[in-house]
C-alpha cells in the first residue's frame, strides 16, 4: 500500500463529523454496493455484475424506512469503459422515492491500477401519499403546494482509482438541487427560501485497503465519508476479516447512528451472500428491534482470468 493510500484511510477513519441528515438510501454493506455510491465503479469488477440488496429498517417502527435496490454494470470489451443502471425504490412513512440511475465511467489504465471517471443520469419519482399520513389539520395548506408524484431529473459525477489491494473513490451522485414545490420548477440550480422541501446535494468519499494477515487471512477496513449540503458530516466506519477468500465477517460504526455486524458468504466464484444487522445507540434503540439487511451478488465470468485470485473490491 502505498503512502497516498495510508493517508487516504486515516483522513477517513478520523474525520470530524456530526450527526447525519442524509436523504439518499443508506446500506450498510455499501463496501459491496459501489455502484449506489460512485458511477465512476461502474464496470470496475471485470464482469457483468448483478446485485440486489433488501433492508427493512428500525422494525417495529410504524413508518419505518425500507429500501429495494438492484445494481447492474459491466466494461466493454476493450474494458475501457464501465456502463451501469442502478435502480433504487426507497419508502418512509407516507414518503417514497424511486431512482433510477444511468451510468458511464472512462477507465484509464496507470501502471498499477486504473483511473475511472464517471457521469451519471437520473430521474427520480418522488411521491407523496398523505393517505398514509397522520394530519392534525386536513385543510392544511401544505396539502396543496407539494407535489403528490414528481418526476425530477438529475445529473452526477465521480472518480474512482483501484489497485488490487486499494481504493479510493469521490463522487457527486446528484448535482441539482430538486424543488418538491408542485407551484415551483422541478429542478434549481440554487436554493429558495421559498421552497418548501427539496432534495439536496450529497457529496461521498470512499476509501479502502486489504492488508493480508496470513495466508487464509485478509483484513479489510473501509470507511465512507457523506456530506449533505448544509448539514453536518456522517462517517461509517468498516472491518472485515476475509478467511480463505470466502467467508467475510465484519462490523461497523455509524457516526450518529449505531453500530452493526454482518456476515458474507462467496457461495461459489460466482455467487456471493450477505447480511447485516444494524442496531441504534440513540433513543430509537429503545423501540426497535434493529434493522436487517440481505444482499446478493452474481457475477457471469466473462475470462479465466478474472477469477484466478480473489477481489477484493
Amino acid at each position: 500500500m502505498t503512502r497516498c493510500a495510508l493517508a487516504l484511510l486515516l483522513t477517513l477513519l478520523f474525520a470530524p463529523t456530526g450527526a447525519k441528515s442524509q436523504q439518499d438510501a443508506m446500506y450498510s454493506q455499501y463496501m459491496f454496493n459501489g455502484m449506489a455510491v460512485n458511477p465512476a465503479y461502474a464496470g470496475s469488477r471485470d464482469v457483468l455484475s448483478i446485485t440486489g440488496l433488501f433492508r427493512a429498517q428500525w422494525l417495529n417502527v410504524p413508518g419505518a424506512p425500507v429500501t429495494q435496490n438492484l445494481a447492474i454494470h459491466t466494461p466493454s470489451r476493450n474494458g475501457r469503459y464501465g456502463f451501469g443502471l442502478n435502480l433504487v425504490n426507497d419508502r418512509i412513512s407516507y414518503l417514497g422515492q424511486t431512482w433510477l440511475n444511468g451510468m458511464f465511467a472512462y477507465r484509464i489504465p496507470t501502471r498499477k491500477g486504473k483511473l475511472a471517471l464517471g457521469l451519471q443520469g437520473s430521474v427520480n419519482n418522488y411521491r407523496i401519499n398523505w393517505s398514509q399520513a397522520y394530519l392534525i389539520n386536513a385543510n392544511d395548506q401544505i396539502l396543496s403546494t407539494h407535489g403528490r408524484n414528481l418526476f425530477l431529473p438529475n445529473v452526477g459525477f465521480g472518480v474512482y482509482y483501484s489497485q488490487r489491494n486499494w481504493f479510493a473513490g469521490a463522487s457527486a451522485p446528484h448535482l441539482l438541487v430538486n424543488s418538491l414545490n408542485n407551484s415551483r420548477p422541478g429542478v434549481t440550480i440554487g436554493q429558495s427560501t421559498q421552497d418548501l422541501a427539496i432534495l439536496s446535494r450529497h457529496f461521498f468519499l470512499w476509501g479502502g485497503v486489504a492488508l493480508p494477515l496470513s495466508d487464509d487471512v485478509v483484513f479489510r477496513p473501509t470507511a465512507l465519508m457523506k456530506y449533505v449540503q448544509a448539514a453536518p458530516m456522517e462517517f461509517d466506519l468498516t472491518v472485515h476479516f476475509i478467511f480463505k477468500g470466502k467467508f467475510w465477517a465484519g462490523a461497523s460504526y455509524r457516526s450518529g447512528d449505531g453500530v452493526l455486524g454482518m456476515l458474507q458468504y462467496q457461495f461459489t466464484k460466482q455467487l456471493l451472500g450477505g447480511y447485516a444487522y444494524d442496531f441504534p445507540l440513540t433513543r430509537l434503540g429503545k423501540f426497535t428491534s434493529g434493522t436487517h439487511e440481505l444482499m446478493l451478488r452474481y457475477e457471469f465470468q466473462f475470462k479465466d482470468e478474472a477469477v484466478k485470485s480473489p477481489r477484493f473490491f
